[in-house]
């Protein structure tokens, strides 16, 4: 892949990450994480709605770009939940990891720019 791809992939991720951890934050200010609607249904499907746009943003071409981007978001993701959620905010402590929301999030990032690459690929007839 191209320089300059990788940067977008780079941003992305990055970007993936700083709008879910906003968007937790937030509801945790706001006193929403107790609510009728579950915070982590509302918080995996707009993790999947950011995955599944920039995947599109990204033209990825061919499903083995598509798992390099998955696992580039994956590594940058749990690189930054360790060091800021984990280390800074939990003392060290990896309970944070034993939720099956953040799996189903990691999963989401492999997958998703996967999918996104086969739906661009032509099949001849």
């Amino acid at each position: 892949m191209q320089l300059s791809l990788w940067k977008r992939v780079i941003f992305y991720g990055l970007a993936l990450w700083l709008i879910v951890f906003a968007v937790i934050s937030l509801l945790v200010l706001l006193n929403l994480t107790n609510r009728s609607i579950p915070t982590d249904f509302v918080l995996f499907l707009a993790a999947f709605l950011l995955c599944w746009t920039f995947s599109s943003r990204l033209h990825l071409v061919s499903m083995s770009q598509g798992l390099l981007v998955g696992l580039a978001w994956l590594a940058i993701n749990m690189l930054l939940d360790y060091t800021v959620i984990v280390r800074g905010f939990n003392g060290g402590d990896s309970a944070f990891y034993q939720t099956w929301i953040i799996w189903g999030h990691y999963v989401l990032m492999l997958i998703v720019p996967i999918i996104a690459s086969s739906r661009r690929q032509v099949t001849p007839l």
